[in-house]
Order: structure tokens, then C-alpha cells, then sequence
């Protein structure tokens, strides 16, 4: 009888609470452009689940109440929902352009490695000596090294959209979606990126004793940087402590300054202030340092 009774309880609510074949629930997400895919796949994770539990408490309350007795639930019900996500073909680009930002940054930061090495050799060879007897400012000299390899990565970075323009297509991979305005912002935001990288070089060239150092010390620093600032592993997928660490890595900033001009935003004067800042205190500690060895 507690059966039957069951069974017409919630043939009652069915009809009640009858919805047509036709009214399938929807659910319309609209995100941002770089609201990044992982993040979009664990909200519906959790509206899912969120459902899921309604369900089991609507059912565990009917039947309840015709028993007479509490029941608990069932250990899995999966949830009958469809998701219509309408910005799904941005989640494409949105992970192109955090691929192509990351890795043209960690390239762009590679370049401490030969610039250091090269300052190295020059200051062991004495030509660094013979250059400041010379009557010109040894800050105009370093800017002067610096102004090469500020050419040299932004070249690089150009040849990073070049292949993510072109080339990924060809590989059947989603196009870098690039504008006018965003390669404008991407050029301003790798000059920034350039001087800091360019000045973290010039301190390890005046700090370091040999090229061995320099290329030890240098890669260390680069591969750590990258993976406390969100270069190799996504920041969002991070532990939270973590997170907070990674605001305070030079490749960090880098990263985020090439991700807002790719994404059509003005990078954050926060972020340009915290590079050329970094940047400026290499450069005059090293500077600084290079005056000491050559007043010897």
C-alpha cells in the first residue's frame, strides 16, 4: 500500500507539475571574450550540480512525506540540462592568444641570456673599460646595447603573431584574431616587455663573474618566473597562495600587459608601472656596478 500510494503521490505532482516535451530547460551563458574555457566548463559543473541536488530534494521530500519516514538520496543523479554556451567560438582564440602572450614573453626573456653574456665578455675583454674612458655617459652606452635587442624582441614578437596569424590555420588550429588596434597595443605593450627584459640583462652582466653563471643563473631565473607567473600552468588553475606569489613575478606582468592589448583592452598602468619600475632598479643597479669595475 506505501507503494501505491507513493506512486499516485507523484503521479499527482507529475501532473501538476507537468512541462511539455518541447520546453527543454536552457540554460544561456554569456561571457567575456577571455573568460578562459576552463573556467566556463567548471561553471557548468557546479549549475549542474546545483540542479542535481534540487532534484534530490524535491524527490527525497515527496517521498518523505507519503512514507512517512526520512530517506536519504541516492548516491548519483545526473542532471538532464542543456547548455547553450553562444560565445563558444571565442574560447578558441581566448586560449590562442594566452599560448601566443606566454610563450612570446618567455622568449622575449630569453634574451637576457646572450645580452648578459655578451656585456660579460666586453667587460672581461677591457672593451668596457676603454668605452668609459671615452668622454661619453655610461648610461648612454647602455642604452645604446639596449636599443638593439629592444629591435630584436620586438622582431620576434612580430614573428610570433606572423606564425599565429598564418602558419596556425595551415595546421588546421584556430587563427590569432588580430586587429589594427590590438597589434598597435601589442607593439607598446612589447616595447615595455623589451626594456625590462633588456635591463634585467644588464644586471646580470655587471653582477655575474662568468658566462657559465650567466647562463645557469639567467635560464633559472627566466623558467622560474615563468612558472610562478602564469607562463607554463594558467595563474586561475593555481592554488590561491600561489596566485599571490605570481603577482609579484616580472613575467607575470609581462604576460598580462600582451594578453589585455591582444584582447583590445589598454594594458593596466599598474602592470607598465611595476615593469619599468623592475627595470629601472636593474638598471641602475647594474650601472652602478659596471662604474665600480671600471674605476678599479
Amino acid at each position: 500500500m506505501p507503494v501505491r500510494n507513493l506512486a499516485k503521490s507523484l503521479n499527482n505532482r507529475a501532473s501538476v507539475n507537468q512541462v511539455p516535451k518541447k520546453a527543454t530547460p536552457i540554460i544561456t551563458i554569456t561571457t567575456s571574450p577571455t573568460a578562459p574555457h576552463v573556467f566556463i566548463e567548471s561553471l557548468h559543473e557546479q549549475i549542474n550540480k546545483a540542479l542535481t541536488e534540487l532534484q534530490l530534494q524535491t524527490a527525497q521530500s515527496v517521498m518523505s512525506e507519503v512514507l512517512g519516514t526520512p530517506i536519504k538520496p541516492p548516491a548519483n543523479l545526473t542532471g538532464f540540462i542543456h547548455f547553450n554556451h553562444p560565445n563558444a567560438h571565442q574560447d578558441n582564440n581566448s586560449t590562442i592568444i594566452h599560448n601566443v602572450s606566454a610563450w612570446a614573453v618567455f622568449g622575449m626573456f630569453f634574451i637576457i641570456i646572450p645580452a648578459a653574456g655578451t656585456l660579460l665578455r666586453e667587460r672581461d675583454c677591457g672593451v668596457l673599460d676603454r668605452i668609459f674612458i671615452a668622454p661619453a655617459h655610461k648610461a648612454g652606452f647602455l642604452l645604446g646595447k639596449m636599443l638593439s635587442y629592444l629591435v630584436i624582441n620586438l622582431c620576434q614578437l612580430l614573428l610570433m603573431f606572423v606564425i599565429a596569424y598564418f602558419i596556425f590555420p595551415l595546421l588546421h588550429l584556430p587563427a590569432l584574431e588580430l586587429t589594427s588596434l590590438a597589434l598597435l597595443l601589442s607593439l607598446t605593450s612589447g616595447l615595455v616587455i623589451s626594456i625590462t627584459a633588456a635591463c634585467t640583462a644588464i644586471l646580470l652582466g655587471s653582477w655575474l663573474r662568468s658566462y657559465e653563471q650567466v647562463s645557469s643563473i639567467g635560464s633559472l631565473f627566466v623558467i622560474v618566473a615563468a612558472a610562478i607567473g602564469g607562463i607554463m600552468v594558467p595563474t586561475y588553475l593555481m592554488p590561491e597562495n600561489l596566485q599571490l606569489i605570481s603577482h609579484y613575478s616580472p613575467l607575470y606582468w609581462a604576460q598580462q600587459l600582451l594578453w589585455q592589448s591582444l584582447n583590445h583592452n589598454f594594458p593596466s598602468l599598474l602592470l607598465i608601472g611595476n615593469s619599468l619600475l623592475f627595470a629601472v632598479v636593474c638598471f641602475l643597479v647594474g650601472s652602478y656596478k659596471l662604474s665600480k669595475i671600471s674605476e678599479r
